[in-house]
């Protein structure tokens, strides 16, 4: 089991931790580079991308538990 998190500051910048370790950062213009064109998914896309790869987009692993927070 491991916990992956994500953060986008204000300013753009964003972090990537899983395990409790920061694995990625970097400067990004905004959340999404387009508005989705289905709900909110976890762990699949079926109906649009929202980057630069092809739906459908299915993780092969297990979710356990998604905890989406606003601040």
């Amino acid at each position: 089991q491991v916990e992956v998190a994500g953060r986008l500051a204000k300013e753009g910048t964003i972090t990537v931790e899983t395990a409790g370790k920061q694995v990625a950062s970097g400067k990004v213009a905004g959340p999404l580079p387009t508005t989705p064109g289905d709900p909110l998914e976890c762990g699949a896309d079926h109906v649009t991308a929202v980057g630069d790869y092809r739906v459908p987009n299915t993780f092969a692993g297990k979710v356990l538990k998604a905890v989406v927070e606003v601040r």
